[in-house]
């Protein structure tokens, strides 16, 4: 076997792989020791710290799915042991810190999480709303400003009208009248 191709191999199998786990995870099935070791070190099969980061978090998310407490102590725990050199401290520490919680504390850590993420989506969504008013107002403030320009220096209100599809006649009227 070419060297090298037995880590591309094992890269092309760490997806497929993944979505295994994943499925497993997700419908409530035991991992065998096979799939606990080669879930402890996934991270590891990506190329790149960034990937490999990435996939610590994802792998992380599916980790808090497991309702066995032992078996997520078991894989956080190792998973922090074999990630040690690529890991974040801030990824790091939220692991650690999830890992010293109870059951009841991991409960309502999550509520707060999803509330802070309900919120976090409002407040976006509403300050999208308030900015598309003042956004609108704006751009025909600049559009008057760019017709009195151009009324100024010989256009036609017809030209402006047809090209400047916010300004209504009556709008050009109020220019021509100004100056």
């Amino acid at each position: 076997m070419p060297e090298g191709s037995h880590k591309t191999e094992y890269e092309k199998g760490s997806g497929i792989f993944g979505s295994e786990i994943r499925r497993k995870i997700e419908g409530c099935i035991p991992l065998s020791e096979e799939d606990q070791m080669r879930f402890m070190i996934l991270p590891l099969t990506h190329k790149g710290n960034a990937a490999k980061r990435e996939c610590i978090r994802r792998c992380f998310d599916l980790i808090k799915r497991i309702e066995d407490e032992e078996m997520q102590t078991f894989l956080l725990s190792n998973m922090l042991v074999f990630t040690d050199k690529v890991i974040d401290n801030e990824d790091s520490n939220e692991m650690r810190k999830w890992l010293m919680m109870t059951k009841v504390e991991r409960i309502i850590y999550e509520e707060k999480m999803q509330a802070v993420r309900e919120a976090w989506k409002e407040a976006r969504e509403e300050a999208q709303k308030e900015a598309k008013p003042e956004t609108e107002r704006a751009v025909k403030n600049t559009l008057t400003e760019v017709a009195a320009s151009l009324l100024k220096n010989g256009v036609s209100a017809e030209l402006i009208l047809s090209c400047v599809k916010l300004l209504t006649a009556e709008d050009i009227e109020k220019m021509q009248a100004m100056g």
